[in-house]
């Protein structure tokens, strides 16, 4: 601020000190500062120049306005404000930075602390390493072994291939053997045949006697031979004795004559051979009875399908399908429950079709 120059002692006796203000170029009385209507800075400016009297006039000619005061106030609050919005956002900026540092410090943290736990497990593991050269012995007795087991391999797989070799041979062997026993069987029952053929031709033969007449006649002259009343020719009527024998071998062959000679009373002879106790006597009577349409054969295939041979069965049905032409299903080696079911299916068929077959 600067003071108002005073011509002589008793003009600033009787005038009021003005002082000007370095800012707002405005003028202010003395006595304003006296009354703490303003108060100097240090810049030389004023405050409170609101505050003056309305009576204070402005030297003439100073041309300054209250406008450029108010526009002085508006700058400077404008920046004020600027400065404190660039503060806030520095501020801003400082927060967020720190909240980013601190959780790269957490990350840092726990990677140490797994790091941590990785470098205990690793002690533990080298605690451990003290038991490897007991492991390491252990491995190389067991490599020691596969070696040795390697080296006998060769030796073992030749013993192998020698037993498997001499096994194949005894097979061979035995299958020639088989096959010649079987040639020489069809032999030996092509000779029974034929002496079976000559000793019935024989037996055929009636002897003459004239004092008693012929062998078997009875009283009246009726024959006391049951064999004689099938009414078989002579040549079939011997075999029907035999289908009682002990032997099976000797059933088998009279039972497999008679059904070859194609007579109906013969197979009505036969037939119930198929109960037989021996399997080959049943199977070569029912082949029999397929070829036989007559119901008796109908009845004898469907009792057949119950028999306990799986190959008994098979016969059967097979028969039974040739000689009625249906073809009900029935599985041989079905359980025996199945078996029954499917055989019941053939027998109501048969109840209902036996009167005209």
């Amino acid at each position: 601020m600067t003071v108002s120059d005073t011509t002589t002692p008793e003009a600033s006796a009787m005038q009021t000190e003005v002082v000007f203000c370095n800012v707002c170029d405005q003028s202010i009385p003395e006595q304003a500062f006296l009354e703490g209507q303003a108060f100097r800075t240090s810049d030389g400016g004023c405050h409170k120049i609101c505050a003056f009297p309305a009576t204070a006039q402005e030297p003439e000619g100073s041309g300054r306005s209250p406008a450029l005061l108010l526009g002085a106030v508006v700058v400077l609050l404008g920046g004020m404000i600027a400065g404190f919005l660039h503060l806030d956002g520095r501020l801003t900026e400082i927060d967020q930075a720190s909240t980013a540092s601190l959780g790269a410090l957490v990350k840092t943290v726990e990677a140490n602390e797994s790091g941590q736990e990785r470098l205990e497990h690793a002690v533990s593991a080298i605690r451990l390493g003290d038991q490897s050269e007991d492991l390491i012995a252990r491995l190389e007795g067991l490599s020691k072994d596969l070696g040795s087991l390697r080296r006998s391999l060769p030796g073992r797989f030749d013993t192998l291939e020698t037993s498997a070799e001499q096994a194949r041979q005894q097979r061979r062997s035995q299958e020639q053997f088989l096959s010649q026993l079987s040639a020489t069987i069809s032999v030996l029952r092509e000779d029974v045949r034929g002496v079976l053929g000559t000793i019935n031709e024989l037996r055929a033969q009636p002897l003459e006697d004239p004092a008693a007449g012929p062998i078997g006649a009875g009283i009246g002259g009726t024959p006391a031979d049951p064999v004689a009343a099938t009414g078989l020719p002579p040549e079939l009527a011997h075999l029907v004795s035999r289908l009682d024998d002990p032997d099976s071998a000797t059933r088998y062959e009279a039972a497999d004559q008679l059904l070859r000679s194609g007579d109906e009373r013969a197979f009505a002879l036969v037939l119930p051979l198929a109960k037989d106790p021996d399997l080959f006597v049943r199977l070569v009577v029912l082949d029999g009875a397929a070829t036989i349409r007559s119901k008796e054969s109908v009845d004898a295939l469907i009792v057949a399908l119950g028999d306990p041979e799986s190959l008994v069965r098979d016969r059967a049905i097979r028969g039974l399908q040739d000689l009625t032409g249906e073809a009900y299903p029935f599985d041989p080696d079905a359980s025996s429950e199945q078996r029954a079911a499917m055989q019941q299916r053939w027998q109501k068929w048969w109840a209902d079709a036996r009167e005209s077959f």
